[in-house]
C-alpha cells in the first residue's frame, strides 16, 4: 500500500520520459513488437512469453520508486522481449543509423551528468571530520558520514511519508532524546527548510521550526547547533537542544549573569539560558570548541543532485 500507487499513476513519470528520450530505440523497438503482438498470428505460446517479458516494465506505472537505477534491472527481460521489435526496425532502417541514434542518446545522457558531484561529497565529508573529530549525532538525508550516528530518517519518499504519518521519530523527539550538534542540508528539503524560502512543507511544523531555531550554517551544507541573537533581541531567553561546549561570537555577552567576551567558551545544559547582549553588532552562539572550518568556498549545490 505504501510502494504501489500511493502517490498516483506514473510517480517519476519525468524520468520515464528521460529514459525514452536518451534510448529511443529501444522505446520504438518496444512499441513495435506491441503491435505485432496485437496484429501477427502467432501461436498462444509464444505471445504469452514475449508479452511475460515485457509486463515488468508496466511497474513504472504505479511504482514509487521508478528511479533510474530501476531501470537496468527491470529492462533486463524487456530487452529480450522485444526482439521482435529490434528485428523490424533492423529491417526497415540502416544499422549503421540505429547504431548512430543509440551513440547520440549515450552522449546526450553523458553531457547532462553533472560532474562534481563525487569531489563535492569528498570535500563536504573532510569539512565535517576536520570539524568533528570525534563521532556526533546528525540529521541529514541519506546518512552521508558513515561513522557517525544518524538521529532521523531515511529521507526517501516512503521514509517522509511515514514520517510525516507518525510512525517513525520525529526531529524534535531525538533533539529531546540526545544531543545532535550537526546538520547536513544535503538534499533538498533541507536546504530549503534552513533557507529564506523555509519551512519545508515535508517536514512537521514543529520539526522545521526546530531546525531553524536550532542550527546556525557552519560551511556549506554544514550546520551546527547554536542561535543568533539579532538586535532585537538584546536580553531574554533563549534554549538549547544539544548540551556542550559554545563558543561565543561577534559580541560580548552576560549568559546566565556572566559576562562572555568574543571568543570565550561557555558550557550550556539542555534547557532555558539567559542573554544579555552588551556590544552593537550580533551575538552568535556556535557550538564546539571553535569549529574549524574550511577557508575555500562551499560547494554551491547540494551533495547529493539527482541520480
Amino acid at each position: 500500500g505504501s510502494m504501489l500507487l500511493a502517490e498516483g499513476l506514473f510517480p517519476r513519470w519525468h524520468y520515464l520520459l528521460l529514459a525514452i528520450g536518451t534510448a529511443p530505440v529501444l522505446a520504438a523497438a518496444m512499441a513495435a513488437t506491441v503491435v505485432s503482438l496485437a496484429r501477427r498470428n502467432a501461436d498462444a505460446g509464444q505471445r504469452i512469453a514475449l508479452a511475460g517479458l515485457i509486463l515488468p516494465l508496466v511497474s513504472v506505472v504505479f511504482f514509487r520508486n521508478a528511479f533510474p537505477y530501476f531501470y537496468a534491472f527491470i529492462l533486463a527481460p524487456v530487452v529480450v522481449g522485444i526482439l521482435p521489435g529490434i528485428a523490424w526496425l533492423s529491417q526497415r532502417y540502416a544499422l549503421r543509423g540505429l547504431a548512430a541514434v543509440c551513440l547520440l542518446g549515450c552522449i546526450v545522457l553523458s553531457l547532462i551528468t553533472p560532474r562534481g558531484v563525487l569531489d563535492q561529497q569528498r570535500q563536504v565529508l573532510d569539512a565535517v571530520h576536520r570539524a568533528f573529530p570525534q563521532p556526533v549525532s546528525y540529521f541529514d538525508f541519506s546518512g552521508m558520514v558513515s561513522a557517525f550516528p544518524k538521529a532521523n530518517v531515511f529521507m526517501t519518499t516512503w521514509g517522509q511519508t511515514r514520517y510525516r504519518s507518525g510512525e517513525l521519530e520525529s526531529y524534535a523527539s531525538a533533539m529531546a532524546r540526545e544531543t545532535v550538534p550537526l546538520l547536513l542540508t544535503n538534499n533538498d528539503v533541507l536546504a530549503r527548510n534552513q533557507s529564506s524560502e523555509g519551512p519545508a512543507w515535508e517536514l512537521l511544523p514543529a520539526d522545521a521550526a526546530a531546525l531553524r531555531a536550532g542550527y546556525i550554517q557552519h560551511w556549506g551544507p554544514i550546520w551546527v547547533a547554536g542561535q543568533r541573537f539579532g538586535r532585537d533581541h538584546r536580553q531574554g531567553e533563549f534554549s538549547i537542544h544539544a548540551a556542550g561546549t559554545y563558543t561565543l561570537e561577534q559580541t560580548p555577552a552576560l549568559i546566565d549573569g556572566k559576562r562572555i567576551e568574543v571568543g570565550q567558551t561557555v558550557a550550556l545544559s539542555k534547557g532555558t539560558h539567559q542573554i544579555e547582549i552588551l556590544g552593537n553588532a550580533d551575538a552568535v552562539l556556535r557550538w564546539g570548541d571553535h569549529l574549524p572550518r574550511p577557508a575555500g568556498p562551499s560547494p554551491t549545490d547540494v551533495p547529493f543532485k539527482d541520480f
